[in-house]
């Protein structure tokens, strides 16, 4: 386990991904966008705030047998099996609109996300890396447009 948030971290991804592999899963990745201003800004007690935070509120918003991750650093995995596109869509939507809120003494948390599906007997790895790659293309993309992505709409080239 994470030692912060309490999250599963990378050395149980593997088995997870073989345990979906028959039944196939929506594969999420997260990334805290600007987190290291959020760090130089706020300080580490406010950057570790914005992870715990993201991690409580990812529980509250998958299901209890989804497996959620802290992959490290700034980085979440969400492997829901059976969760379908759309679905995973709207989480992700409630999960944006809760942390865009600031909390107390801590600033908004944002997020850039990556959807992909893990087809039943599907290539686990495959689906990691199509879901990596479009968390990067909507980084890139919310860079270029400023803080307009932040306004808790996913993409829908993403899924």
């Amino acid at each position: 386990l994470d030692p912060l948030t309490s999250l599963a971290n990378r050395r149980r991804l593997r088995g997870e991904m073989e345990r979906v592999r028959t039944s196939g899963a929506a594969v999420i990745f997260l990334d805290v966008d600007n987190f290291k201003e959020i760090n130089d800004r706020h300080g580490h007690i406010a950057g570790d705030a914005c992870l715990l935070r993201i991690a409580t509120t990812l529980t509250e918003t998958f299901r209890s047998d989804d497996s959620l991750f802290r992959l490290g650093g700034d980085e979440f995995l969400v492997v829901a099996p059976g969760l379908g596109g759309e679905a995973a869509r709207e989480r992700v939507q409630r999960l944006r609109e809760e942390l865009a809120e600031a909390d107390g003494n801590f600033p908004p948390c944002h997020l850039s996300v990556g959807i992909a599906n893990l087809t039943p007997d599907g290539e686990p790895d495959a689906a990691l890396r199509e879901a990596d790659d479009r968390m990067y293309i909507e980084k890139r993309r919310s860079k270029g447009q400023g803080e307009r992505h932040h306004r808790g709409v996913l993409p829908e080239a993403l899924g």
